[in-house]
C-alpha cells in the first residue's frame, strides 16, 4: 500500500469517527434536553425565593410562576402564571396572580393571592383578597411581609 492511500484510509477513517461522534453527542443533546433545542437558552426572568422555591418565567413575563425545584414528588409549579406581585422570609411565600383564561391571555380583572407556608410546602390559594387577609392573621404570616417585587403584566 503506497503513502498516499494509507493516508486516504486514516483520514476517511478519522472522518467516519468524526461523524458517528457528531450523531452520539446530538443525539445525547437533544434527548438530554427532553427534546427541546431551546433547552440552554436563558430565561425570560429567573429570581431565587427562600429554601427550593424560585419565581421562573420560561419565555416572557406571562410565564412568571413560583415553582419549587426539590419538593415531596420532586420540584414543580407552586403557584400557576402569571404571578405580578410577590415577598417573602424564611417562613412564608406571598403572591398575587392574574389567572390565564385561554393562552396567552392575562385576566387583569381577576386577582387571586397565595400564601405558601415554606417549613410544610402547604399552598393556600386561589384566595380572594378578603379571604387573604383573614389568613394572614389566623396562620400567623408578619405584617411586615409585603410585596416588595412587582413584574410588569405585558400586553396582549
Amino acid at each position: 500500500m503506497s503513502t498516499r492511500g494509507l493516508l486516504g484510509h486514516v483520514v476517511l477513517r478519522r472522518s467516519r469517527t468524526a461523524r458517528v461522534c457528531g450523531a452520539l453527542l446530538t443525539s445525547v443533546f437533544v434527548v438530554g434536553t427532553g427534546g427541546c433545542p431551546g433547552a440552554f437558552v436563558g430565561l425570560a426572568y429567573e429570581e431565587s425565593l427562600v429554601a427550593d422555591y424560585r419565581i421562573v418565567a420560561v419565555d416572557s413575563l406571562r410565564d412568571a410562576r413560583i415553582e419549587r425545584t426539590n419538593g415531596p414528588h420532586g420540584g414543580g409549579e407552586v403557584v400557576g402564571p402569571m404571578v405580578f406581585a410577590y415577598g417573602w422570609n424564611d417562613d412564608f411565600i406571598i403572591a398575587k396572580q392574574h389567572p390565564m383564561r385561554h393562552w396567552p391571555d392575562i385576566d387583569t380583572n381577576t386577582t387571586y393571592w397565595f400564601i405558601i407556608e415554606v417549613g410544610s410546602g402547604r399552598v393556600h390559594g386561589s384566595l380572594t383578597e378578603q379571604q387573604y387577609t383573614s389568613l394572614r392573621q389566623e396562620i400567623g404570616v408578619p405584617s411586615d411581609l409585603t410585596f416588595t417585587k412587582r413584574l410588569a403584566v405585558p400586553k396582549t
